[in-house]
């Protein structure tokens, strides 16, 4: 995706280090590293939900839901004669 290479991401460390300064890196690289992982998380999310609509998947739709429940057939072929008349 990006072409960063060894040197380029020492001189992006070397200037991380002189701004933030060497006792708030750490804390700035694990909020930096959470940030990451949360967009990753979203865009794989976002994918899956793209893909699905496009297979038209509605196994794992949160809008279908599973409770619908079919109204039941009726047995007696008596009884629908019966309101039909």
């Amino acid at each position: 995706m990006f072409d960063i290479g060894f040197a380029e991401l020492m001189v992006l460390a070397v200037l991380a280090l002189v701004v933030v300064g060497p006792e708030r890196l750490p804390v700035v690289a694990r909020s930096v590293g959470r940030t990451v992982g949360q967009v990753k998380r979203y865009v794989r999310d976002l994918q899956w939900q793209l893909e699905s609509e496009v297979r038209g998947d509605k196994k794992h739709d949160p809008s279908v839901m599973s409770d619908e429940v079919e109204p039941p057939l009726n047995p007696d072929p008596k009884e629908t004669s019966k309101k039909d008349v």
